[in-house]
């Protein structure tokens, strides 16, 4: 069996280009996206690149979405997954940088 391997923020950018690289190495990957829209946008870069990658819809900011996403994930992982990489941002944190 693949080591499984979330990683947030995967629909675009560094999560996408990461979220392929270790897909292209036979880990199983399971991207969290914020909509709908951006999952489809994950599945059609991960076809283009002869990859498979999950994903589950996650907004970190939202605290009820996120237990959701947690419970899905280590549903689909057998109790959770090997390795995560937190590369979503977080609105509230970006909020805070303005104050300083």
């Amino acid at each position: 069996m693949s080591k499984s391997v979330v990683i947030t923020g995967a629909n675009g950018g560094i999560g996408l280009a990461t979220a392929i690289e270790l897909a292209q190495h036979d880990f199983d990957v399971i991207g969290t996206v914020r909509t709908e829209t951006s999952a489809r946008a994950v599945a059609d870069a991960a076809a283009e690149a002869g990859v498979s990658i999950r994903t589950v819809l996650c907004d970190v900011t939202n605290p009820e979405q996120t237990a959701k996403a947690f419970d899905e994930i280590a549903g689909m992982t057998g109790g959770g997954p090997w390795a995560l990489v937190n590369n979503a941002p977080c609105a509230a944190w970006r909020d805070r940088r303005r104050h300083w």
